[in-house]
């Protein structure tokens, strides 16, 4: 997609509007809010997940079966998620249904009521989610890990919270975070859909007159680094789940689209990546083995993770150091990283046919940057990185001392 597809508009109360025309009856609809796990105050782990669960549960005007029927009914889904730093509400509907699903999401954002007795059946259902989470060690570990690297910091906290601190929540907790988080300024609503604009802002101003200007008074602390840590935990599972990895580049750094393609050579979805060919393709040691780059607005970091019989992880994580000290001590090649940069354009053109993903990245970068990078813009940035550039982005993330690791066995 192109700057041109996109259309910005700001809302009096100060939500900011991201608009994607398209020919399609199919409408994709959220709000993105900059609140997310790290916004928690000490005390409330997980209540940024809590309200984004809870906010689905009764309006002033609305029970939480009307609010579902409003949109399911009609063939349309409605939806939420919560990160690190954000929080979602979204919905997917035919254009005839655009209105009635922004104009139920507003509601539910501006008049939520969390009633008491909907809370209590809906924590059952958060505290039935961690439990599942704790059956699956290859989800566990990235928030074990986190909260290793993070120790003593909010982005530490593992999304879904504890137990013990959910079961205090009350329906004043809930509208608390709500009224003093959900400021105006760090909302986006996203829409994209066959309207127009004009007849999106009158939407917008419709669903959204009950809304104050409410402009964010605080400002987020960064963490700080910490010395490498290992950690070993005994789970009995049928694997060796093995994570390592450490601070990184931030959402703001000019080496973020750097560390975005070494990433994806090291550890990509694709099965050439340099550990896939390596630790499964040469020697049959893994089933999965994945990287990821994780930036954030103030910090990053990155992980490599895999899962192996028990006694194939030394092998495994000697190999993995191999193939890091690989890329750290010898230049990739300017024909092979072309090759690499070709790759990396065509999973994002092939990334690009799925049109949530598209509005949900628009979304974000208007959140965070103000305006929307598009793809071809970021392999503009990518194309400029040479063999040297890669080499030094290898060495400041890869470095073996200041790298983490946890273990599940």
């Amino acid at each position: 997609m192109k700057k041109a597809d996109f259309y910005h508009h700001t809302l009096k109360c100060g939500i900011r509007i991201v608009f994607h025309p398209t020919r399609s009856d199919v409408c994709y609809l959220g709000l993105m809010m900059n609140t997310g796990t790290r916004d928690e105050q000490p005390g409330e782990p997980g209540m940024a997940h809590f309200v984004e669960h809870t906010i689905f549960k009764g309006t002033a005007s609305r029970t939480s079966k009307q609010i579902i029927d409003r949109i399911e009914g009609i063939g349309g889904e409605l939806n939420a998620y919560t990160t690190k730093e954000e929080t979602v509400l979204y919905a997917t509907v035919l254009t005839a249904y655009a209105h009635r699903a922004m104009d139920v999401m507003a509601d539910m954002v501006q008049h939520a009521c969390f009633p008491e007795a909907e809370i209590c059946k809906e924590l059952e259902v958060i505290l039935d989610e961690i439990d599942s989470y704790k059956d699956a060690p290859a989800e566990l570990i990235y928030d074990e890990f986190e909260s290793m690297l993070f120790r003593d910091h909010p982005l530490g906290t593992p999304i879904l919270g504890q137990p013990r601190a959910l079961r205090r929540f009350k329906s004043d907790d809930a509208r608390r975070f709500l009224a003093e988080r959900y400021n105006t300024d760090q909302m986006v609503l996203f829409v994209q859909g066959r309207l127009s604009m004009k007849q999106l802002i009158d939407w917008a101003e419709q669903c959204f007159a009950d809304t104050p200007l409410h402009v964010r008074d605080f400002r987020r602390t960064a963490p700080g680094i910490i010395a490498a840590e290992h950690k070993q935990a005994h789970h009995r599972h049928a694997q060796t789940h093995y994570l390592c990895g450490g601070h990184c580049y931030s959402l703001h750094h000019a080496d973020r689209l750097g560390a975005f393609l070494l990433n994806n050579i090291m550890g990509g979805p694709s099965m050439n990546s340099r550990l896939n060919m390596s630790l499964r393709e040469r020697n049959g040691l893994v089933y999965t083995v994945e990287g990821a780059y994780t930036p954030l607005t103030d910090t990053g970091f990155w992980t490599i993770y895999l899962g192996c019989d028990h006694h194939d992880l030394e092998h495994c994580v000697e190999l993995l150091h191999k193939e890091l000290r690989r890329i750290r001590e010898r230049a990739v090649g300017t024909a092979a990283l072309a090759r690499y940069k070709r790759q990396l354009s065509s999973q994002q053109a092939i990334a690009a046919e799925n049109q949530e993903g598209n509005i949900l990245s628009a979304a974000k970068s208007t959140l965070h940057f103000g305006r929307v990078e598009t793809t071809q813009e970021a392999m503009q940035v990518i194309d400029r990185i040479t063999p040297a550039d890669l080499m030094r982005l290898a060495n400041e993330m890869y470095d073996a001392s200041q790298m983490s690791s946890i273990i599940f066995q």
